[in-house]
């Protein structure tokens, strides 16, 4: 075997100029293939993002219907809890011996019994939406009246409280029992003890 060292030069320069050459053309088809494949990732990372904001959009409004809905739901719930306190004082003190007076915070009276009405000798029409104010004889009375119902505003109920009111031009001693306050609902529940 006879060692040419011609041989192996020859060889190793066509190997490395192939290399080179092989390098040379292919990298812009590496570059453009590259160049492809990102663009095909940032396409599917956008169609990604796309399908994302649509899905919390959905989501948003979905979550949007749902509020409103037990917005309502809360609203239903007030008005039964309402309904239900007014019923459950009628019915705790629903007997001959009380009178039942409910005002709003503008001092109309929007409930009565027919005892509170018997009481005060007069009929439910001349006793329903009219103000508690015209029953007061004097203006004294009525400040001090005034003066409680402000401080039982803040201090929810108030019991055993007498006043005067004048009712066709006499006097009605009024012992109030209990006075309560429904500050969320404004309105005020008064039970008049009768005998």
């Amino acid at each position: 075997m006879n060692f040419n060292p011609v041989t192996y030069i020859d060889n190793f320069l066509t190997a490395g100029i192939g290399g080179f050459l092989g390098w040379f053309f292919t990298r812009k088809k590496q570059a453009a293939e590259t160049d492809l494949i990102q663009g095909d990732v940032l396409e599917k990372i956008k169609d990604s993002y796309r399908g994302l904001l649509v899905d919390i959009n959905a989501e948003l409004y979905n979550q949007k219907e749902k509020i409103e809905y037990l917005k309502s739901k809360i609203v239903e719930c007030e008005e039964r809890r309402d309904k239900f306190r007014a019923e459950q004082f009628i019915k705790d003190y629903a007997s001959k011996e009380f009178g039942l007076m409910v005002l709003n915070y503008n001092g109309y009276i929007e409930f009565c019994n027919v005892q509170f009405v018997n009481y005060l000798g007069l009929k439910i029409t001349q006793v329903i939406g009219a103000n508690y104010s015209q029953f007061y004889p004097d203006k004294k009375d009525l400040a001090e009246a005034a003066e409680i119902w402000n401080s039982g505003q803040r201090s929810i109920e108030v019991n055993n409280y007498t006043d005067v009111w004048k009712v066709k031009n006499k006097l009605v001693n009024m012992l109030w029992l209990k006075i309560f306050n429904d500050n969320e609902n404004k309105k005020t529940y008064c039970v008049l003890k009768i005998k």
